[in-house]
């Protein structure tokens, strides 16, 4: 993986198949507020990336993440699956194993209402999804 960039709590990378990997985690030093500005600037980090036609797909791996976001990082969750998905590319997020954040995640892909957006516990089951476009999501 190759690093693209990374923030304050997060690091944006592109794998040799030209998957994006965002991968996010806890800084208990950051409040809400700055935590959601961060979401803000991946968006537009990744926006980019998205139009790119390196890019096949994209993995947020929120598994080290806050187990639940706020109204801002929601927001922000919701604009960078709707670039990949309308530029016609997979979205896979993993969230490890907290229940809140797989349910908040879910109802976020759900709201999107695309096969294409779909939420896994791990990043390898993710990946293995967005590398494959004929597989339908397993869900987990």
């Amino acid at each position: 993986m190759s690093s693209i960039a990374e923030g304050d709590n997060y690091e944006i990378s592109m794998d040799e198949h030209g998957v994006v990997v965002c991968r996010v985690w806890r800084r208990p030093d950051l409040d809400h507020d700055a935590g959601a500005r961060c979401a803000e600037e991946m968006l537009e980090r990744i926006r980019d990336l998205a139009l790119s036609s390196e890019a096949t797909g994209f993995v947020y791996d929120l598994r080290e993440a806050p187990p639940v976001a706020g109204p801002r990082t929601q927001a922000a969750i919701v604009g960078i699956v709707a670039l990949w998905v309308e530029g016609g590319r997979r979205v896979a997020i993993a969230v490890g194993d907290a229940s809140l954040r797989k349910l908040q995640m879910q109802r976020l892909v759900s709201e999107a209402a695309t096969q294409e957006a779909a939420v896994f516990d791990e990043p390898d089951e993710a990946l293995r999804w967005v590398r494959k476009p004929d597989r339908q999501p397993s869900m987990s």
